[in-house]
């Protein structure tokens, strides 16, 4: 899970805008998608400095930020274990998703145009082919 993915379901979970996640607004939908994003970050393995630095923070908030959502999340918050839940999801869905459109990419590079069959099997074939002629031709 990349911050940016993180962010940006985070954002539209909560119906907020990219830039408030960031931004200094304490309401308390911005806090609270700023806190989840924080939190699920630093689940992600990216360190509490590394987290404050996309957020223009100071590490002991996101260091606060987090204990707070770890605490709420094993309590079984309402509003929050859902959110966490749901985010998590959905850029583990969008991560498999650019993943196999990655490996349909790659192997549509492979695949003949033409007929689909793998371009690297058929040269293999033909190559065999060719040296089995050459082999029985050549005295």
């Amino acid at each position: 899970m990349t911050p940016s993915a993180i962010q940006q379901a985070t954002a539209t979970y909560f119906g907020v805008e990219l830039e408030d996640l960031a931004g200094r607004s304490q309401s308390p939908s911005h806090n609270a998608a700023r806190h989840v994003a924080m939190y699920l970050e630093h689940e992600a393995g990216y360190s509490y400095a590394e987290i404050g630095r996309l957020y223009d923070r100071n590490h002991s908030g996101v260091i606060a930020a987090c204990r707070h959502m770890r605490e709420r999340v094993a309590k079984g918050d309402e509003r929050y274990l859902p959110a966490v839940n749901a985010i998590s999801a959905a850029v583990k869905v969008s991560r498999e998703k650019r993943l196999e459109s990655t490996k349909i990419r790659e192997l549509d590079q492979l695949c003949c145009p033409t007929c689909g069959s793998p371009v690297i099997r058929e040269l293999q074939r033909r190559v065999s082919e060719l040296e089995a002629i050459v082999k029985g031709v050549s005295p």
